[in-house]
């Protein structure tokens, strides 16, 4: 149906590897939905805001003490939407998703404090 109409079809996975493993033909579905996604952001097909989201989180990725405070942050933020709840039935920029379901309110740390807390990546080669 070409990537205009199917654009939707690679961003409908986890990316878990689940479907890889259990495919018959040892299919390399992840490979390729990151390929199409990838593809389908080359040619500038989703949405402007999409795109400036994605660049956001692109330029977080790469700051850690940015990221780690812009999460710390979100998640402080997220569990006073929840307001002791547990969950939040609508959240800003989460209306696809609260639409049809609650969203679970972060709990406890983040995975980077735990990471940290349990030696992170020290003693590994």
């Amino acid at each position: 149906i070409g990537i205009e109409k199917g654009r939707h079809l690679p961003n409908a996975s986890t990316f878990c590897g689940r479907c890889e493993e259990v495919c018959p033909m040892r299919i390399p579905l992840p490979r390729m939905m990151r390929y199409w996604r990838a593809k389908d952001f080359e040619a500038g097909l989703p949405p402007a805001r999409q795109r400036l989201w994605l660049a956001l989180w692109a330029w977080l990725a790469r700051r850690p003490t940015a990221y780690r405070l812009a999460t710390g942050l979100a998640m402080r933020a997220l569990r006073l939407l929840a307001g002791g709840r547990g969950r939040i039935a609508r959240a800003p920029l989460a209306a696809g998703w609260t639409g049809g379901r609650d969203l679970p309110a972060p709990e406890g740390r983040s995975f980077q404090a735990q990471w940290s807390a349990r030696g992170g990546a020290r003693g590994r080669s």
